[in-house]
């Protein structure tokens, strides 16, 4: 089975008219995958930061570039279903808060099979249907030389022949 040990990105935004003291954010943060991960391991490639702290270039502090990379990734997370909850009157000198409930909903992760898991999985099928054409092949066959539906002539085993 494949581990994800990744970094992820949940982009909110809100706007309104009316000053606020804070802003709670509700939602389920899903996953989302673009290709199967392989069959075993620590899939790991995405476990860096989404922004580049170390960069000197401005371009890595750009919103638009950090969600067009983040965008380019296998695997990218969205925060489905945001509810926001703006409370008003803030007093003055408070600082403006921000809380987020973030919950993590049982995702499928699709991967590529293993050989001996295909083999496995493979094998189940093939012996489920072969004794089941065994059976109705043995009661076909029973049914053939009971009714004599064939003409048989039975021949010794075992004898030598005599010249």
């Amino acid at each position: 089975m494949s581990t994800v040990v990744m970094q992820s990105l949940a982009y909110v935004q809100h706007s309104s008219s009316v000053p606020g003291a804070k802003l709670l954010i509700s939602g389920d943060l899903k996953l989302q995958q673009r290709t199967p991960l392989p069959h075993r391991g620590v899939y790991n490639v995405y476990n860096v930061s989404v922004i580049d702290g170390s960069s000197p270039f401005a371009s890595a502090y750009d919103l638009d570039n950090i969600i067009r990379s983040y965008q380019n990734r296998n695997l990218t997370t969205v925060l489905s279903c945001p509810i926001p909850m703006w409370t008003v009157g803030r007093a003055a000198g408070s600082p403006f808060q921000i809380n987020a409930e973030i919950r993590y909903p049982v995702e499928v992760i699709s991967y590529r099979p293993g050989f001996w898991e295909t083999i496995k999985f493979a094998w189940i099928q093939y012996v489920s249907v072969l004794l089941i054409f065994l059976w109705v092949f043995e009661r076909i066959q029973r049914f053939v030389f009971q009714n004599q539906v064939l003409t048989t002539v039975p021949i010794p085993v075992g004898k030598p022949h005599q010249s």
